[in-house]
């Protein structure tokens, strides 16, 4: 049986992988783009590859983040069919015609 920690946690590791590809991917481009003229362009292509890398890493977190409220929204939705079906229960039981418990004289 897995547990549902895990797979919570893969969110945050995509956005840290994310933040950090950015981070990287922008002091490239920028460091790439002050050295243009002194054979910078590696430094551009490499800053922009780690930029597109970073937007997967930003497209796979919002992803599970959307399937984690999808989830977070179904498991609500049986909750509270579970608790209505349960109150329902308690007023069907509750009626005169229910079978009731003898009482000891």
């Amino acid at each position: 049986m897995s547990s549902s920690r895990p797979e919570r946690s893969t969110s945050g590791v995509y956005l840290i992988a994310a933040i950090g590809l950015s981070l990287v991917g922008y002091a490239g481009l920028i460091a790439g783009l002050v050295t243009l003229e002194s054979n910078g362009t590696w430094a551009v292509v490499v800053g922009s590859v780690l930029l597109l890398g970073a937007l997967v890493f930003y497209a796979l977190a919002t992803l599970r983040l959307v399937d984690l409220f999808e989830e977070h929204i179904f498991n609500g939705e049986r909750t509270a069919d579970a608790v209505e079906a349960l109150l329902d229960a308690d007023e069907n039981a509750s009626t005169p015609s229910a079978p009731r418990y003898r009482t000891m004289p």
